[in-house]
C-alpha cells in the first residue's frame, strides 16, 4: 500500500469531521473554522506519525518504512475522526486511536505489546512536551 490511499482516507475523514463539527457548532466564520479543524486533524496525524516513527527507530532500531508506519497512524486517526466530532467524544476516541495504533504495530509489524506501549507512551509524552514548549514560547 502506498502513502496516497491512507493519506486520502485521512483527508476525507478530516473533511467529514470538519463538516460535521461545523454543522454542530455553527461558528461565525465557518470557512475559517472548517480549514482550521481540517488542518488540525490531518496535521496532528502527521505529527504523531513522525514522532512515533522517530521514537520507534530510536528505541527498536526497526527498518520499517515511514510509508508503512504512516499508514497505521493515518488509518487509525481517520477512523476515529469519523466519530470524534461531537463534544467530549475526544476523550473516548483519542484513547481508541492509540489502541488502534498499538494493534497496528503489533499485528502489522510484529512489535511486541510492551514495545508498542513504549513507542506510544513516549510519543504521547514528546508531543505533549512539544506543545507545552510552544505555548511557553508564545506566551512570552
Amino acid at each position: 500500500m502506498g502513502i496516497l490511499p491512507p493519506l486520502g482516507f485521512l483527508c476525507l475523514s478530516g473533511l467529514i469531521f470538519s463538516a460535521a463539527r461545523l454543522t454542530l457548532t455553527m461558528p461565525a466564520s465557518p470557512l475559517v473554522w472548517g480549514v482550521i479543524w481540517l488542518i488540525n486533524a490531518v496535521g496532528m496525524a502527521l505529527v504523531a506519525a513522525a514522532v512515533g516513527y522517530m521514537t520507534m527507530v530510536m528505541i527498536l532500531g526497526r527498518q520499517i518504512t515511514f510509508q508503512r508506519f504512516f499508514s497505521v497512524y493515518a488509518l487509525s486517526a481517520g477512523l476515529t475522526l469519523l466519530v470524534s466530532w461531537p463534544p467530549f467524544f475526544f476523550w473516548v476516541t483519542e484513547s481508541w486511536k492509540w489502541w488502534l495504533i498499538g494493534v497496528g504495530l503489533t499485528s502489522g509489524f510484529g512489535v511486541r505489546p510492551a514495545q508498542a506501549a513504549l513507542i506510544i507512551g513516549t510519543s504521547i509524552v514528546v508531543i505533549v512536551l512539544f506543545f507545552q514548549s510552544l505555548l511557553a514560547v508564545i506566551s512570552c
